[in-house]
């Protein structure tokens, strides 16, 4: 699928906004990094990020998906965006985005 070979990074961020069909980027984005996995099967894309304790803002509200980016915030495609509200503490966040791809 070509989504999941272009995906390149899951950001955290701190915007508060409501998520709309034009975001093209996240609010107040804090840090990015590579997918820790991703799976294909059948017609479902599964892609994890794992951010240790060390990556993430005091209080993370934002998590997006980018695709042909690189670690620079706000670089490549902008794919999702979800609002989530995170306390750091002494847990790591895991984020996960499931596609299911309707193909006719």
């Amino acid at each position: 699928a070509v989504i999941l070979a272009d995906m390149s990074h899951a950001g955290v961020g701190t915007g508060t906004g409501a998520e709309a069909t034009t975001d093209v980027q996240l609010g107040t984005e804090t840090n990015r990094l590579a997918p820790t996995s991703t799976i294909s099967q059948a017609n479902q894309i599964i892609i994890r990020t794992f951010f240790s304790n060390a990556n993430l803002p005091s209080t993370t509200t934002e998590l997006g998906w980018f695709m042909n980016g690189s670690g620079t915030a706000n670089s490549g495609e902008f794919l999702a965006r979800a609002l989530n509200t995170f306390v750091k503490g002494s847990q790591d966040l895991n984020i996960v985005l499931q596609l299911t791809i309707s193909r006719s």
